[in-house]
């Protein structure tokens, strides 16, 4: 996967966009309550940052980790505290193992299209 600047940059505005006009405005609200709406991981997933960098066929974007750090880096910088961040991408925790070393069916009842 070749990746230029160009796409550091679009992704960057693409996250600074959703992060001001999604969550910053609600960030500390969300916070104090301890939750945000769960309609905020559909939003994510319909601009790609939940799938990025899985599998194309299983639903997600590849990217390599620049790419991904740029998303978080984004993220970090206008508006997703630690604990909507954390949130939002935790299914970067249990997911990959399952790529890694789940079987074909595994894959996919588990990983959304």
């Amino acid at each position: 996967m070749v990746e230029d600047d160009n796409d550091i940059e679009t992704l960057s505005y693409l996250v600074t966009r959703f992060a001001a006009k999604e969550i910053a405005p609600h960030v500390t609200e969300w916070d104090q309550a301890g939750e945000f709406p769960r309609a905020l991981y559909a939003r994510a997933a319909q601009l790609g940052l939940l799938g990025l960098g899985y599998p194309e066929d299983l639903g997600g974007t590849p990217a390599s980790q620049r790419m991904r750090n740029a998303m978080s880096l984004a993220m970090a910088r206008h508006g997703a505290s630690g604990g909507v961040f954390a949130g939002l991408f935790s299914h970067n925790i249990g997911l990959p193992p399952v790529l890694r070393h789940g079987s074909d069916d595994l894959q996919r009842e588990i990983v959304p299209p």
